[in-house]
Order: C-alpha cells, then structure tokens, then sequence
C-alpha cells in the first residue's frame, strides 16, 4: 500500500523527492447531528469518547534537510 501511495504522489507531484504528510485528527462531539460521530479512541486525551476522526493528507517536495 505504501508504494503504491508513494508512486500516486511522485506521479501528482512530478517529483521524485515528493513526500505525503499524514495526520489523523480528532474533534470531541456530542449528540447525533454530525456524520461519524461515536465513542472511539481519541488520541488528544487518551480515552475513548464521542468524538469525530478525520485524516489530512497533504503532499511536501524538497529538498528536505535533516536536524
């Protein structure tokens, strides 16, 4: 799955230096109104809870330095 992820980017971005950013957020809900909302593990405090989870991906293209 990771080389296929990373071949889609390299395509999209014309760069073989290209890097995908991933990040999973979660966002305290209560009731019923929003679309995903229910008990789930929620990273920020450690327990479960209601809450909605989504996932950004952004894409990145060096050159990189390390440090």
């Amino acid at each position: 799955m990771m080389s296929r992820l990373r071949a889609l980017i390299m395509r999209e971005q014309g760069d073989d230096r290209a890097a995908a950013v991933m990040d999973q957020t979660s966002v305290p809900r209560k009731g019923d109104d929003a679309v995903g909302v229910k008990r789930q593990h929620r990273g920020q405090s450690g327990k479960m809870d209601h809450c909605m989870v989504t996932v950004h991906r952004t894409c990145a293209r060096g050159p990189f330095s390390g440090g």
